[in-house]
């Protein structure tokens, strides 16, 4: 796929050398120009874009894709520039009638999907005039990037704030950081899942090592083909706290589930994860609903979830305990 889907309101094609005259309306207007360059675009300038992005595409298969109404009227670009090995830059022009109207976040969310299923990319970073609000806004608010640091940004000579979206993991939290299941990680699989009280309320026996390699293979297997595991959580100094994340169901459905090592119980970390894992799986999965369950007994659990804002649904046989377990249903 060369570009992202289309939205509601918005069509995605891709600039080609004839496109001057969309060219003309988007970087010849020196509002669209006032916050990405210092002294506007010159005639030259408004060639030299156009060339970048159509080189942008052919090289690296993407660029600041044109939008279009409907009807074929230019909205403005919004797309990715990549800036090193696996990572890309989000950025998006509008012309001003399209303003305050929702359709730089709403063309932004589908450049990130399009990101997370069909490029190579795996952190997305992003930039705005410091006094551009509204992009921040929509950076920090809408799309879930973090900001990282100040750093010049040639064109205009400012100092601007940088941001940061991974797109394999959930962003930190106050307390946690997500990491990402590898292979050679059996040491610590095994302090998580070899310990009885954390396979206590998810299977009958305890996991054997065979069962714990058997859970590594599958947690590393499920990143690669679906994008999301239960991605392991360590606190600032790299002390492993246990898992949470996602487990793929169906298109755009997911299931949330998280197990902590004991010292790690009744601090609110599993809440606090399992927020994370909600805002990643709303922002950059951009899912339809998320599932989960809990072992009866494990009130805890009920609580997290509840919290959580998930819906009870129905009792339903788990299979590696044998008992009859809630269901509940968060409709994103």
């Amino acid at each position: 796929m060369s570009h992202p889907n289309p939205t509601k309101r918005i069509r995605f094609a891709e600039w080609r050398v004839t496109d001057t005259q969309y060219a003309h309306q988007l970087w010849g207007d020196p509002q669209v120009t006032r916050y990405i360059s210092k002294n506007g675009y010159s005639e030259a300038a408004i060639q030299d874009r156009l060339a970048l992005e159509v080189t942008s595409q052919a090289a690296d298969g993407v660029q600041y894709w044109p939008l279009l109404t409907p009807k074929g009227d230019l909205i403005g670009c919004c797309g990715l520039q990549q800036r090193e090995a696996h990572a890309y830059e989000l950025g998006y022009h509008l012309r001003p009638q399209y303003w305050g109207r929702g359709y730089a976040t709403e063309a932004a969310r589908a450049v990130v999907a399009f990101a997370v299923a069909f490029s190579d990319a795996q952190t997305l970073v992003a930039r705005h005039h410091p006094d551009n609000l509204p992009s921040q806004h929509i950076l920090v608010a809408k799309l879930g990037f973090t900001y990282t640091h100040h750093e010049v940004y040639p064109p205009t000579g400012l100092v601007t704030p940088s941001y940061q979206l991974p797109l394999t993991h959930p962003q930190p939290t106050t307390h946690l950081r997500f990491g990402e299941w590898q292979a050679g990680m059996g040491l610590l699989a095994a302090q998580l899942w070899g310990d009885p009280q954390v396979t206590a309320k998810i299977t009958k026996h305890g996991f054997t090592p065979a069962m714990i390699t058997a859970r590594l293979t599958q947690e590393v297997a499920s990143l690669k083909h679906t994008g999301v595991q239960y991605w392991p959580l360590f606190t600032a100094k790299g002390e492993l706290v246990g898992a949470c994340g996602l487990h793929y169901q169906a298109a755009g459905i997911y299931e949330l589930g998280y197990h902590l090592r004991p010292k790690f119980w009744h601090q609110g970390l599993a809440e606090e994860a399992a927020r994370a894992v909600v805002t990643f799986a709303r922002q950059v999965l951009q899912a339809k609903a998320l599932t989960a369950g809990h072992h009866p007994e494990n009130f805890a659990s009920k609580q997290i979830i509840t919290n959580l804002g998930f819906t009870y649904t129905h009792d339903a046989l788990y299979a590696p305990t044998g008992r009859l377990s809630p269901n509940y249903r968060l409709a994103l």
